[in-house]
């Protein structure tokens, strides 16, 4: 007997559910089936049986050959969210938990019939990309580990995060470089990059792209990365969205551990040179002039768990650092950054974490610090970055102003927070805001600026720094504002 071309009722919902409940296993009938199902009469599915039915044969393993009728439901679960229709949330919460024990479990095992390995090839129907057509087994978990993603917007659970989390990252990396085909690796990327959408679990085990991946190397990890970021520059002035994947995918490849596995892979990222690409892209971002977009909060991530990932007394960090300021522009990626405002606090707050980095070890003085300490070609790196194109007067000119600004996002405290960083950067490698002569400090004293013979007669030095003042008066404003903040810091061959 044929399948109707559509199911409008409960009457015929029930009538196919129990016609299907005839057989042991019928593929094609399940299969015609679930297609059937829409946003206006899963409903009718459900109280027919048919959801309960699909638990039981999810309940019961039998290889992969379910999967792309549970990823098809769990599609459609969402779409009837979208829609507003209603639906058993309990059947969402319960097929999803089935497929990652029952199924995922066993894809990461080295089963010689299930496993990744032997099944990386096997056709497999997937309906989601040509309901005629076959896939591999990757590509058919790549989807659903997206679809699982997004299910946990209709039905959040951490402790189903916990344990759909591991194994899934580990597919899906393997899907994105042992696939065969453009279509699985994209596929695998997008479920990679939805990690960053919907969050790591805090418990989220550390070294997990390296624990169990023992088909792919850190050097081939590194290439997919680079490969993923170019594809994303190149495509990005016809494509605007085309850059924020690849990031995010790059993003939980960088996710840092302190393990002796991961401090492999970071160090192999570093020395593939990935961070030349993770730069240039913020660079384009940045040339773009429309604001601290996703993407380039985003490049933060990936900076800073590089940085991080380099050992803080070895000269890899400092030369790092050096090799990112002179060849990518890193400093004018800052000047832009705090420039500009932000809904995002919490990415800000890494670009600043990363400034602090550069900018401590040229500050700090004491033997007990664990930081780099003064590096010449480091130093010699931001000195001339700085006074290139009058970047750091500059930038100081513009956070001066947007700290007066009240129109803008931003809160004064953490607007002075980047003038002050700024600064410090500024007067710890030897540059002077004012060439001796030109006034007095106060920037909004009468005398600033001024280089006559009356103004110079006038000026005193501070006591513990180079700036001087044309009074007593002047001298308490600039302390009270910024001076107190910085006088005393350490001026490079003073």
């Amino acid at each position: 007997m044929a399948v109707p071309s559509s199911v409008t009722s409960l009457a015929e919902a029930q009538k196919l559910t129990k016609r299907l409940l005839c057989y042991d296993y019928h593929p094609k009938l399940e299969g015609d089936i679930v297609k059937l199902i829409n946003t206006s009469n899963w409903h009718h599915f459900c109280e027919a049986g048919f959801s309960k039915f699909l638990i039981d044969k999810a309940s019961k393993y039998d290889g992969t050959k379910m999967l792309p009728h549970f990823a098809h439901v769990l599609y459609k679960s969402y779409a009837i969210h979208q829609s507003g229709e209603s639906q058993d949330l309990t059947f969402v919460s319960r097929i999803r938990e089935i497929i990652v024990k029952n199924y995922f479990e066993p894809l990461l095992s080295s089963s010689p019939r299930f496993g990744l390995a032997a099944l990386a090839t096997r056709p497999q129907p997937d309906p989601l990309a040509d309901p005629s057509g076959p896939a591999s087994c990757l590509i058919v978990a790549a989807r659903i580990i997206l679809i699982m993603q997004v299910s946990m917007r209709l039905v959040p659970s951490d402790s189903f995060k916990r344990t759909f989390q591991p194994g899934a990252l580990k597919i899906a990396i393997l899907a994105w470089c042992l696939g065969r085909t453009p279509e699985v690796a994209f596929i695998a990327r997008a479920a990679i990059a939805g990690f960053t959408t919907y969050g790591f679990d805090e418990d989220f085990p550390k070294d997990i792209l390296m624990n169990g991946t023992e088909y792919i190397s850190a050097e081939k990890l590194a290439e997919k990365c680079k490969e993923v970021l170019r594809e994303g520059i190149e495509t990005r002035p016809e494509y605007p969205g085309s850059l924020l994947s690849p990031l995010k995918a790059v993003a939980v490849i960088c996710h840092p551990a302190p393990t002796p596995s991961m401090t492999t892979l970071d160090q192999v990222l570093v020395e593939q040179n990935v961070h030349h690409l993770i730069l240039r892209a913020a660079r384009q971002l940045v040339d773009d002039k429309k604001g601290v977009c996703h993407e380039l909060q985003v490049c933060s991530i990936i900076l800073w768990n590089m940085t991080a990932a380099l050992p803080a007394g070895s000269p890899l960090r400092p030369n790092f650092i050096a090799e990112c300021i002179e060849s990518h522009g890193l400093l004018n990626i800052f000047s832009y950054v705090f420039s500009n405002d932000t809904d995002t606090k919490e990415f800000q707050d890494l670009w600043v974490k990363l400034f602090e980095s550069i900018s401590h070890p040229m500050e700090c003085e004491s033997l007990d610090c664990v930081c780099w300490g003064r590096n010449d070609s480091c130093e010699d790196a931001i000195r001339t970055a700085l006074e290139r194109d009058m970047l750091w007067l500059n930038t100081l000119s513009k956070l001066r102003a947007r700290s007066k600004d009240k129109s803008t996002k931003e809160s004064p405290q953490r607007k002075n927070t980047f003038l002050e960083h700024w600064f410090k950067l500024g007067v710890a490698v030897g540059l002077q805001e004012d060439a001796p002569g030109a006034g007095c400090q106060w920037h909004e004293c009468e005398r600033h600026g001024r280089a006559d013979e009356e103004t110079e007669w006038m000026l005193r030095k501070c006591s513990k720094c180079w700036v001087r003042y044309c009074s007593v008066e002047c001298q308490r404003k600039d302390w009270k504002e910024r001076h107190k903040k910085v006088c005393g810091t350490r001026v490079a061959g003073k």
